[in-house]
């Protein structure tokens, strides 16, 4: 028996979750009518602000855990039925959850490849009194996801002989972070950049002035397309929506924390005190700073104004995001999670199964074993690691096989959150996710012409460039990785994938002669 197995068989015994027999029960049965705990949409501020410092102070015992560490101690057992079939689903309990500390928290309930409103509606109706729901997804356009409160029988009397489509995913929430900027500029090179920013089209940050060359920089930014009437919703720490650098195209959109509020205007939703999440928007798609000058940036705030934050409120945001999005639209995510969660996995290939490009960043640890990280394991998602302005691996940057391409993010400067004409300058793979982030936003708009070799027009009457690419999210990633500019980061190793970020030329609708003139006058990709 595996180290692993033998943990999860300890914990279960000692917390007596294995059952002598689960009897099946009809989902309409006599509990159906118990009353339903929703979260209360009046509650304060000052009140859910207190509640999420208790849950924080409760977490302080696990915070210095690396990691990379294996995190998850222990599960249980319960009886489904699943696609007319009576199967066992395996209950995830994750070191540091707040279950795993106090034996009562939040639960992530999510059935892969969506399910009915019906199915939903029925565990909501299930729940055993006591607990409580605090989510429940948008089964048509969304996400087939139930979240709830309570412990883990509670958990397992709602879902015992529960039918599903399919076999669900049942884990506890968990808390991540955003990605922590590193420290790398002085303060003369800081005064440089700012400097740079500050100047005309011959003087830009340096990451704008890399990613439209094969190599090199020749201080200038040549690109033309704007991503105008693409849609980038950022999920991070929220958005200074009345920054400059944004010229109103910043709008608040979903304040996740304070109880899944749609700003619908509020100025004050979704707002960063933080500063992660304004440097990031900015860098995609602000006036000065950002790679897609015309894009639309939705505030999604995911996270505390500390950086802390749940699984729970990310999933939740991207089965919004799917719901209610306008399109098209991307997903720029730079948050850190210790392990790649199920609930992401599954919230993330959804998104792209259903049009929408999901970038994320790498994280920060130095280290190429990092297929674990709660968003870098997705395969369907774009994984950014970070270079510096010699185009080596930034130090910070994590790098494998599970990073897919490489972008700017040492000393990068962006909007700040201090006033409305704030900069700073960050360091981080989230700086290189947003500029990718900008890219794809690049492609999803309109195609005017850009920099770069371009092909002759196709025949006027098969497309409009102004309709943009009309790309799907697969697409996107596909053609990204097929521009990347090749081996040209230092410091990364062999055996592992060496992409650099490339903006590349126009891209022509889905015409196989139009593709075909693409390729043939497309620049080279070394």
């Amino acid at each position: 028996m595996s180290t692993l197995a033998r943990t999860v068989l300890l914990v279960g015994v000692g917390w007596g979750v294995f059952p002598k027999a689960l009897a099946f029960v009809d989902q309409d049965g006599p509990d159906k009518q118990r009353p339903v705990h929703q979260r209360d949409p009046t509650e304060s501020n000052s009140d859910t602000e207190r509640s999420e410092k208790k849950l924080l102070e409760r977490r302080t015992v696990v915070s210095q855990r690396a990691y990379l560490k294996e995190e998850v101690i222990g599960g249980a057992i319960v009886h489904v039925v699943a696609g007319g079939k009576h199967v066992k689903v395996n209950i995830t309990i994750y070191d540091g959850s707040d279950v795993q500390l106090t034996g009562n928290g939040r639960w992530i309930i999510m059935v892969p490849r969506g399910c009915s409103q019906d199915v939903l509606d029925a565990l909501v109706n299930k729940i055993p009194f006591g607990a409580f729901s605090t989510y429940v997804g948008h089964a048509q356009g969304g996400l087939c996801l139930f979240v709830m409160e309570g412990t883990l029988e509670q958990v397992r009397q709602d879902l015992d002989g529960f039918q599903f489509p399919l076999k669900p995913i049942v884990e506890t929430d968990v808390m991540f972070n955003a990605l922590s900027e590193v420290k790398q500029t002085t303060e003369a090179e800081e005064e440089e950049e700012k400097e740079m920013a500050k100047g005309g089209s011959s003087n830009i940050p340096w990451g704008l002035d890399r990613i439209d060359e094969r190599s090199g920089r020749d201080g200038r930014f040549s690109e033309t397309r704007t991503g105008a009437g693409v849609h980038a919703y950022v999920l991070d720490t929220g958005i200074r929506t009345t920054h400059a650098d944004f010229e109103g195209r910043a709008v608040t959109t979903l304040d996740v924390p304070i109880n899944m509020r749609e700003c619908t205007g509020n100025r004050y939703c979704a707002l960063d005190k933080n500063g992660h999440g304004t440097h990031c928007a900015a860098t995609i798609g602000g006036r000065r700073y950002g790679v897609a000058k015309q894009v639309m940036l939705h505030a999604v705030k995911v996270l505390r104004d500390d950086g802390g934050g749940y699984t729970s409120w990310t999933v939740e945001a991207i089965d919004w995001v799917l719901a209610n999005a306008q399109r098209p639209a991307l997903i720029s995510a730079s948050l850190l999670g210790q392990r790649s969660v199920e609930a992401i996995k599954e919230a993330v290939n959804t998104a792209v199964n259903d049009g929408v490009t999901v970038v994320v960043a790498a994280a920060n640890q130095g280290t190429q074993q990092l297929c674990n990280f709660r968003f870098v394991g997705v395969t369907s998602a774009v994984t950014v690691g970070s270079t510096t302005k010699d185009d080596d691996r930034s130090s910070f940057s994590n790098f494998g096989e599970c990073v897919d391409i490489f972008a700017p993010g040492s000393s990068i400067v962006s909007a700040g959150v201090t006033s409305d004409d704030a900069e700073t300058t960050l360091s981080g793979t989230s700086m290189a996710c947003s500029h990718v982030s900008g890219v794809v936003a690049l492609f999803l708009g309109p195609q005017g012409l850009a920099s770069g070799p371009l092909p002759p027009p196709p025949l006027p009457a098969l497309y409009s460039i102004d309709q943009g690419s009309h790309m799907t999210a697969k697409e996107v990633r596909n053609h990204l990785l097929s521009i990347a500019s090749r081996s040209k980061i230092g410091n990364i190793g062999s055996g592992v994938p060496n992409r650099f970020i490339y903006t590349g030329a126009r891209i022509l609708p889905r015409f196989p002669q139009a593709h075909a003139m693409a390729h043939a006058m497309s620049p080279a990709t070394n």
